[in-house]
């Protein structure tokens, strides 16, 4: 019998793929300045470059994962946002990534799981196409498997659809 990741386990793993893809797609135009799990709500994150970043004392929220980009060209500040979830991803769960993003405004926010989107929002966003619940800042938030098996995102999961080659490439 297979055992099943741990969340800190889940965590790592996400962290390491969030390097390595914040390197590849944005490493040309930004720096990446810190990819990591705040200790804190990030507007008492202990970073000087995420004080630059617009409003930051209303962030008081505390995603799982955060990453923080400054552009090379005019040292604007961008933030990623990653949250990660062992069950499926639901309603409540969109809700809360949600709130984050339409305060933040960040440049990517992408929503992990182990078992993908719960049925119902699967056959709402995918089957009936209702993105506007993922909807903020004209961008999406992006949702995405880990195929613990594979040891990879399972491509078939990524949503919405049209950011599956963003994602893979």
């Amino acid at each position: 019998m297979e055992e099943k990741l741990t969340k800190i386990e889940f965590s790592n793993i996400i962290k390491n793929w969030l390097h390595k893809f914040l390197i590849n797609k944005y490493g040309k135009e930004y720096e990446i300045i810190y990819v990591d799990f705040p200790e804190r709500t990030l507007d008492l994150l202990n970073n000087h470059e995420i004080k630059k970043v617009r409003n930051i004392s209303f962030f008081t929220f505390k995603p799982d994962l955060i990453g923080i980009l400054k552009n090379k060209k005019n040292d604007n500040v961008e933030l990623v946002i990653v949250n990660r979830e062992l069950k499926s991803i639901g309603l409540r769960e969109l809700g809360e990534m949600q709130c984050y993003c339409r305060l933040s405004k960040p440049l990517l926010s992408i929503w992990f799981s182990l078992q993908g989107l719960a049925g119902p929002i699967d056959r709402l966003v995918n089957h009936n196409k209702k993105e506007e619940i993922l909807e903020y800042d004209n961008k999406k938030i992006i949702i995405l498997r880990w195929d613990d098996f594979k040891k990879q995102i399972d491509k078939f999961s990524i949503t919405p659809i049209e950011y599956r080659d963003f994602i893979l490439s």
